[in-house]
């Protein structure tokens, strides 16, 4: 059996959870929640033609509708964005991924309590460089020459470079012989370069 249920929100705009609750006598239906965002209208709206976005650090990015606005959302106002891939094709939840890296996806932002919408074209690419751990160590003199630093990359293969090394003996240091200072810099497959990172190693 279908039944309507009407729902008065009042006029607190605003997020509301719905919750259902079923009547199954054997409690086969876990309860069905929702969120509904309640707002008022926002009048015309403009959206940036041209968007760059940068995938963060697990090679995805959530985009909101804010992003593609040309001035601040209005107060009070719930927009909805709508993602089409580059294939035509609807991205759920506003998720970009490596799926879409380097691909122009288009972006839709719609006021739906008047049906205003206006569009933009989003490149989709990775300039987050790698990431060196560069805190400093102590190590056996045998494990020095073969030591690597440690170097993470959201979306891509990296390589690294060591760019500078200077050696200071610690002839009164009862525990270490000599200090190791070494300096890298990681590069990843798309051209991002990493900052400096100096670590010392005893």
């Amino acid at each position: 059996n279908e039944e309507t249920i009407t729902v008065n929100w009042g006029a607190v705009n605003g997020s509301y959870t719905l919750s259902v609750l079923t009547n199954c006598e054997d409690g086969c239906l876990a309860p069905v929640e929702t969120t509904i965002n309640i707002g008022d209208t926002g009048g015309a709206l403009a959206c940036r033609h041209e968007v760059n976005v940068s995938l963060g650090l697990n090679c995805s990015s959530v985009l909101t509708p804010d992003m593609f606005l040309t001035s601040e959302p209005a107060p009070g106002v719930v927009y909805q964005l709508m993602l089409i891939d580059h294939h035509g094709n609807p991205i759920p939840n506003n998720l970009v991924t490596e799926d879409h890296l380097w691909t122009t996806i288009m972006a839709k932002v719609i006021d739906p309590c008047d049906g205003n919408s206006c569009w933009a074209n989003v490149l989709i690419e990775d300039k987050l460089p790698p990431q060196i751990q560069c805190d400093d160590i102590e190590m056996p003199c045998w494990q020095v020459d073969s030591y690597e630093p440690l170097i993470s990359d959201n979306c891509s293969t990296f390589e690294y470079e060591l760019i500078g090394e200077t050696i200071q003996p610690l002839n009164c240091d009862p525990d270490f012989i000599k200090e190791i200072t070494r300096s890298y810099i990681a590069t990843d497959g798309f051209g991002n370069k990493s900052e400096v990172c100096n670590q010392t190693i005893k």
